[in-house]
């Protein structure tokens, strides 16, 4: 079975509508792939989907551009987009003037610093558990995706909003 019939099984197990089913159908390489996964993003950390595994074996040479990093210790500092699935764990800085989003999925850990006039947006989904550290004119919201851990420490005059998005089966 290929990459693509193994994706859209998996998706339309997933609950997939039919569109997108034969968007992953029709994808013509792995990074076209792997824009829909980006562009779906929403549906694919809900769902748990694809699973860890088919997105190490099959994109694992590609994951790093897209900014998805499954299993691994990552020290970041102002990308516009991170994903950590798995049991990823690592150090995320966002200060200065960037702006940048951060999902932390699975079983992932994540020490978060925002300093600066930095904007960032942070879902938090299943087990994971964020510690964030937010200082001077930072703005964040974060998502609670049936989160177990967010832990928020501030100071200076940081905008912080926080919304529960929780899962609703």
């Amino acid at each position: 079975m290929n990459i693509n019939d193994k994706l859209a099984k998996a998706a339309k197990e997933a609950g997939i509508c039919d569109e997108w089913y034969g968007k992953i159908k029709a994808g013509s390489d792995k990074r076209q792939l792997a824009d829909l996964y980006i562009r779906g993003l929403k549906f694919c950390l809900e769902r748990n989907y694809p699973d860890k595994t088919i997105i190490k074996e099959h994109f694992g040479d590609i994951a790093h551009d897209y900014g998805v990093y499954v299993d691994e210790w990552v020290e970041i500092a102002n990308a516009r987009k991170i994903i950590l699935l798995g049991q990823s764990s690592g150090k995320i800085v966002c200060d200065k003037y960037n702006v940048g989003e951060i999902f932390v999925a699975n079983d992932s850990e994540a020490n978060i610093r925002l300093d600066g006039h930095s904007i960032t947006r942070i879902d938090v989904y299943d087990n994971a558990n964020v510690n964030i550290d937010i200082s001077g004119d930072a703005r964040i919201w974060v998502n609670s995706h049936n989160a177990k851990g967010i832990h928020i420490s501030k100071s200076g005059n940081p905008q912080i909003k926080i919304i529960d998005k929780t899962i609703k089966n």
